[in-house]
């Protein structure tokens, strides 16, 4: 059973097992999931209410692409340990592994930023009921990417390939500065 089909319990059963995998990052990739859910909800009760300045339809492909992430990051770090166990495994293998255990939640830190973005486009124009649901939204997304970010910085020092981790470090200070179009959403600081 990959994580994003697994009931919650379950998932969270997993997460508090004591095993390396999953962690950090699929609990981040599970909250980036959670943030585009209610994003997805609110285009719903805007388009229902007038015309929502955004299609919903972008929403559910976030939350589908976070939650496949957070069985991604689970794989990726598990094949960390396993390089690690393994002594024949060899640096090269070790390197890739680590590699992409670093990459996969920098794209939940990208996608939970996309998230927020989306939140402070939707701040303007959304009032009544679902504007405490967007407020939530925005900060599970600032949340999601930044708990993604602290994973990441986690895994980079360890890459023996400096350009890449070069790269990374680039992306997570461009990530980490970046407030977006709207930096208040509902009154939430969102830096």
């Amino acid at each position: 059973m990959t994580l994003e089909s697994a009931p919650v319990e379950i998932l969270l059963a997993r997460l508090a097992d004591g095993s390396p995998a999953p962690g950090g990052g699929a609990a981040a990739a599970l909250t980036a999931a959670m943030a585009a859910a209610l994003l997805g909800m609110v285009f719903r009760v805007m388009a229902r209410r007038s015309t929502s300045p955004m299609d919903p339809t972008e929403a559910d492909e976030l939350r589908r692409r976070a939650l496949a992430l957070m069985t991604e990051d689970a794989v990726a770090y598990g094949e960390v340990v396993e390089a690690r166990r393994a002594t024949s495994a060899g640096e090269a293998a070790m390197d890739r592994a680590l590699l992409r255990a670093t990459e996969t939640p920098l794209e939940v830190a990208r996608l939970g930023g996309i998230v927020l973005e989306r939140c402070g486009t939707l701040a303007p124009v959304v009032s009544g009921a679902v504007r405490s649901d967007l407020d939530v939204a925005a900060t599970l997304a600032r949340a999601a990417r930044d708990a993604a970010c602290l994973t990441v910085r986690a895994n980079v020092g360890a890459l023996r390939d400096r350009a890449a981790a070069g790269r990374i470090e680039s992306e997570l200070a461009r990530l980490t500065t970046e407030t977006g179009p709207a930096p208040r959403v509902a009154g939430i600081d969102q830096r």
